[in-house]
């Protein structure tokens, strides 16, 4: 051990000695010896090469030297490396040196050894060089490393995108095709195998050989098609009908671009099939729908409207007449248009409760007509797809008659309830004169009967004397009315 360190300690002063003296030469531009010419180009090379070497004694592997690149490379100082092993600094374990010791013996040096080493900023992929040399008679490991990081990262970044590319490729919905001007297929994806009926895209290769005559069901279309292509910068779009390996026909949208192949000298057709069987089955359903929807809609006694993006894009003539305007006006107009100021908060917040199944009962709210009117509406909403789209579809009925009704009926009912109230004042036992015909009141005083009932009721007197009491009180009056 002590001989390790003598020999370490005396490699970091002749190097050190080294440096000061070729120094003291070049500053005083005096001949370097011949004898020292090779150390000194070494020492140069070493310390101003941007690549990071280090020098370590063979058997331990201690730090004698390293260049300001290498420093830079792991972040560390030089005075946290001189002296220490690389397994001390962490920078790579010593299984990691010794396999890599095994292969300098045995094949003399290594090169270009793809490894990691443990930096202050974290792993960095490095390539590692190894071989001996020799300084003032010790053997010496000399070490270059080359920071490959960035290569790393962007090989990634590119193994990556090639398979995300892959898997697009593969998984698309469309059908991915490359041709050649006779009609073979030079490279397809399994969805453009699978749409055309077969087992992958080798079996597709293979059997491939004539396109216009084997999947287009006008061979004709194929050659029209390449000579609207050719030379155009931009790729075209064509609606065709194409032949499946079992016979049957499907039609397809295809988008195809004509594009110059160097290495054969020649053009090849690159491009994409999207099967749009379905999307003309489903357009012309929602062609059929849409016409039948505007048929009901139009005969319902109901107000019918379907809002998307807050305006509406359908409303039946009902609904229109309901605010006095046509439906032509109200097409493409904000939903909230017509409803009253006070009640649109209200009107909102019903509409979200009952979207989201919170509230079952239809709400009402007032609109403002064309004409300035106010109209009571009730509504009712819920959450449909229009032509597609997400929308809303609106219910609604103009209770403007039934709400003057209700008011007249709360009216009839509280004059009603009034009246009664005034019946039952008149209820129960009453006290009353037997002589003179007073009823005491209720606290305590005697008032006269007709006194009594008016202020109790809604019943008014007019005075007059009956003809009983005429005989008894007038009896003169009485007999000469008779007489007459």
């Amino acid at each position: 051990m002590d001989d390790e360190a003598r020999t370490k300690g005396e490699l970091i002063d002749e190097l050190r000695q080294l440096r000061r003296e070729i120094g003291a030469l070049k500053s005083n531009a005096q001949e370097i010896p011949p004898s020292w010419k090779g150390q000194e180009i070494f020492a140069k090379a070493f310390l101003e090469n941007p690549t990071p070497v280090t020098i370590t004694t063979v058997n331990e592997g201690r730090f004698v030297d390293v260049s300001d690149a290498f420093l830079e490379l792991t972040g560390l100082a030089k005075g946290e490396i001189i002296g220490q092993t690389s397994a001390d600094t962490g920078l790579i374990t010593k299984e990691k040196r010794d396999e890599l010791l095994k292969e300098l013996h045995h094949n003399k040096r290594v090169a270009n050894v793809e490894m990691r080493v443990n930096t202050r900023m974290g792993l960095r992929h490095v390539l590692v060089n190894l071989s001996i040399i020799n300084i003032g008679g010790q053997d010496c490991l000399l070490t270059v490393f080359t920071d490959i990081q960035r290569r790393k990262e962007m090989e990634e970044k590119l193994r990556s995108s090639e398979k995300r590319f892959r898997t697009i490729y593969e998984n698309t919905a469309l059908g991915i095709f490359e041709t050649t001007p006779a009609g073979g297929v030079l490279h397809a994806n399994r969805t453009f195998a699978r749409m055309f009926g077969y087992a992958s895209p080798e079996e597709v290769i293979r059997t491939l050989t004539d396109l216009a005559r084997q999947i287009y069901v006008d061979p004709g279309q194929r050659g029209e098609i390449i000579g609207k292509i050719m030379g155009s910068p931009t790729p075209q779009r064509f609606e065709t009908a194409y032949r499946r390996k079992d016979g049957s026909i499907f039609k397809a949208l295809l988008e195809i671009q004509a594009v110059w192949n160097a290495e054969n000298n020649n053009y090849q057709f690159l491009g994409f099939v999207e099967d749009i069987n379905e999307r003309k089955k489903a357009e012309e359903g929602r062609r059929l729908a849409e016409v039948l929807y505007r048929t009901l809609a139009e005969r319902s006694f109901a107000g019918v409207y379907v809002v998307q993006d807050s305006r509406f894009r359908f409303i039946n003539s009902k609904a229109a007449l309901y605010a006095g305007y046509t439906k032509e006006e109200l097409l493409g107009q904000p939903s909230d248009m017509m409803i009253h100021p006070e009640d649109r908060e209200n009107a909102v917040n019903h509409a979200v409760e009952m979207l989201r199944g919170k509230r079952d009962m239809p709400y009402e709210f007032r609109i403002i007509t064309k004409q300035g009117a106010t109209r009571w509406i009730m509504e009712t909403v819920t959450s449909i797809n229009y032509l597609g789209t997400p929308a809303i579809l609106g219910n609604s009925m103009d209770v403007t008659e039934y709400k003057h009704i209700e008011a007249e009926r709360e009216k009839l009912i509280f004059s009603l309830k009034k009246a009664l109230l005034e019946v039952k004042k008149l209820s129960g036992l009453l006290p009353i004169c037997a002589s003179c015909k007073k009823i005491r009141n209720d606290e305590g005083y005697w008032e006269q009967l007709e006194e009594y009932i008016r202020d109790r009721s809604e019943a008014e007197f007019s005075h007059s004397i009956c003809p009983d009491c005429v005989k008894k009180l007038y009896p003169e009056l009485f007999h000469e009315k008779k007489r007459r």
